[in-house]
């Protein structure tokens, strides 16, 4: 066995080969669901390196016009440059569909090098499509945005989104009223980058006037900002907006991108009525639109299937609507007392005071909102605080807003890692589990007995054995072998994998023998076919006397 950094990728991300190129492997190969395709495009976003940047860009020429948008999307928001030629490619085909380009578009602009404005010029000259050139002006205004904001100016616009995304442009200043952001938002003469710009102000403003002031803007004449407003929508999943988006999903005769974002958004609200029209849409003649659907639906069934996102749901089904409004005036009251001017807040008291305000986070726009008032006090990087928001995220089963608040952490220690590795455990995600270990291994030194069972137990659902052996190499290392968890951990991996031997020596190495490594151990030969009177006689015998042997058998 050797260690398991060995088994790292040079590529330049902190995966294990064979799992990233699984799932390069997985985005591009066009037999499998829409869904598990961008499972896989998910997970690679979130990583850096030749590979993922290459499948993705070998992506965005795939024949699924809405995996090849999403694809452009991930590329800007990594804000990777070694993927400007790929984009700037995209950009210049006027064959393929003008989502894709749009979404080239945008990457270029997220991505936000002074290079990128003469092909974004020419563009937003000679694009034929509309949502194209419109795509080009809040491109090259970002930009622009950018250097005048000097060398600082990237990480600024990024802080200020409390969804931890790379907006197309940046929110408006938070002092502006919600009816004057209305007006601009509403206003058809104003330039996109100010409208959008409005729009994101709205969006992490949240509350019920700002949500009918962006519902209104679905009228827009502007195929991309309805996409964009469709989008926020989703972000902030209040029920209100449920009827709205219906209609855009239905009207057939609405420009694809809107539908398709409204189809997402509608999977994010979640209620029975936006479901059952996901279901109705799947089989619609377009296929950006009934793809969207399908996803929608393929994930509104993983996060349901998970235990955290269950009782979210329980919560809102319990709770009357009356009541719902007044907790969520009541939440709103807790936030708003964070404001970065209100002087009752000292520097002191002020990590309490935020920690304080976990105990509300029963919906995604409340702890979208309690992220925000980290960020703006410049928190984003406190283990302790990322650590509260990362479990926040994942008890509410957004494990993408989870990683991106984990990611955000500065000093990462064993707790921080454990929350998001046990996250992706107990929601299923077995591969990421292992990705996550890894890269733990790579950027801290040290293991512990929580994070090795996690990363055993997902070995042996995937049936992993030579990463298993891997991790075992790291239990003995960091003299965790004999552990009371890790080695019961161990001897179920090796019986379920086939590997008794392996097994047989980690059961008769272990220092303290007890009833729940013995049972691991028969329970892995029962599953094996193996005869129970030669097990007894090899293994119990008087060794085992006063463990009840045969009470096992």
């Amino acid at each position: 066995m050797g260690s398991l950094d060995d088994s790292v990728s040079s590529s330049g991300s902190s995966l294990p080969n064979n799992m990233e190129k699984f799932m390069c492997d997985r985005l591009l190969d066009t037999t499998q669901p829409i869904s598990e395709r961008f499972r896989a495009l998910f997970s690679l976003r979130n990583l850096k390196g030749t590979s993922p940047r290459n499948a993705l860009i070998q992506a965005t020429r795939d024949s699924s016009n809405l995996l090849a948008h999403e694809a452009a999307f991930a590329l800007g928001q990594m804000q990777d440059a070694e993927a400007i030629p790929a984009l700037e490619a995209v950009l210049n085909d006027v064959s393929l569909h003008p989502i894709v380009r749009h979404e080239a578009a945008e990457a270029l602009g997220a991505i936000g090098l002074e290079s990128n404005i003469p092909l974004l010029k020419n563009s937003l000259v000679l694009d034929p499509a509309q949502e194209v050139r419109e795509t080009c002006e809040l491109a090259l205004q970002r930009i622009e945005e950018l250097k005048s904001s000097g060398s600082d100016g990237k990480s600024t616009m990024a802080e200020k989104s409390p969804f931890l995304s790379v907006d197309p442009a940046a929110a408006a200043s938070s002092h502006s009223s919600v009816d004057k952001l209305r007006d601009v938002l509403l206003d058809e003469e104003r330039g996109m980058y100010e409208r959008y710009s409005a729009l994101f102000a709205l969006r992490n403003n949240g509350g019920e006037e700002a949500v009918s002031a962006i519902i209104a803007s679905l009228g827009s004449k502007s195929a991309l900002l309805k996409h964009e407003v469709a989008y926020v929508l989703g972000q902030l999943q209040n029920k209100a907006a449920s009827a709205a988006l219906s209609d855009v999903l239905r009207n057939v005769d609405e420009h694809p991108m809107v539908r398709h974002e409204a189809a997402e958004a509608l999977g994010s609200i979640a209620d029975d009525q936006s479901v059952a029209l996901l279901e109705e849409f799947a089989r619609d003649p377009e296929p950006i639109v009934s793809q969207s659907c399908e996803v929608a639906l393929s994930m509104l069934e993983f996060e349901r299937a998970g235990k955290s996102f269950e009782d979210s749901i329980l919560i809102l089904q319990l709770r009357p609507e009356a009541n719902r409004q007044s907790s969520f005036r009541e939440e709103n009251r807790h936030l708003m007392s964070l404001s970065i001017k209100n002087p009752a807040i000292s520097s002191q008291n002020l990590t309490t005071t935020l920690l304080s305000l976990f105990s509300f986070t029963k919906t995604l726009s409340v702890t979208q909102q309690i992220n925000a008032r980290i960020t703006l006090h410049g928190l984003h990087g406190s283990n302790i605080l990322g650590s509260r928001l990362t479990d926040a995220y994942i008890r509410l089963g957004y494990l993408q807003f989870a990683q991106k608040a984990f990611d955000h952490i500065t000093r990462k220690n064993l707790y921080s890692w454990n929350t998001i590795i046990s996250g992706h455990y107990n929601n299923k995600l077995f591969l990421d589990v292992l990705c996550l270990f890894s890269r733990m291994r790579r950027e801290i030194v040290g293991a512990d007995t929580f994070n090795l069972v996690f990363a055993i137990k997902a070995c042996i659902r995937l049936s992993l054995l030579k990463d298993g052996e891997l991790i075992h190499c790291m239990a003995v290392k960091f003299g965790l072998e004999g552990d009371s968890y890790v080695a019961p951990a161990l001897v179920k991996m090796y019986t379920e994998l086939g590997a008794l031997e392996d097994a047989r020596k980690v059961f008769e190495d272990f220092p303290e023998r007890n009833s729940v490594l013995l049972g691991a151990m028969m329970k892995g030969h029962k599953g094996k076919g193996c005869g129970f009177v030669e097990y007894d006689d090899f293994w119990i015998g008087e060794k085992w006397e006063g463990l009840g042997g045969y009470r096992f058998v």
